[in-house]
C-alpha cells in the first residue's frame, strides 16, 4: 500500500511503501515512479548522490512560494477527481 503523509512537525514529505518510509527528494522520486507513464523516467536522478538531491530539494523547499507562486485557496477536486480522495 502506497500512502502520502505531510506532517506540520516535519520538514519535508514523507512517502511510506511497503513499510518503508522515504524522505525529500528520495519521497518524491518514489511518487514519481509510482505515477507511471512518463514519470518513471524519473529513476535517472537516482544517479545523484542523495546528499546532492536533497540539498536541492531543501533549496527548492525554502523558496517554492517565490517560484511557484502561493495561492490563498486550494482547488476543489471536480466529481472525476473526488473518488481519489478521502474523505
Amino acid at each position: 500500500m502506497k500512502t502520502l503523509q505531510v506532517d506540520s512537525t516535519l520538514d519535508s514529505i514523507v512517502f511510506s511503501e511497503e513499510g518503508m518510509l522515504y524522505y525529500k527528494s528520495t519521497a518524491i522520486l518514489k511518487i514519481l515512479q509510482a505515477l507511471g507513464g512518463l514519470w518513471k523516467l524519473s529513476f535517472v536522478f537516482y544517479l545523484i548522490p542523495k546528499g546532492v538531491r536533497d540539498w536541492a530539494y531543501d533549496i527548492l523547499a525554502k523558496y517554492r512560494y517565490k517560484i511557484f507562486t502561493r495561492r490563498e485557496h486550494c482547488r476543489l477536486p471536480t466529481k472525476e477527481e473526488s473518488p481519489y480522495f478521502l474523505d
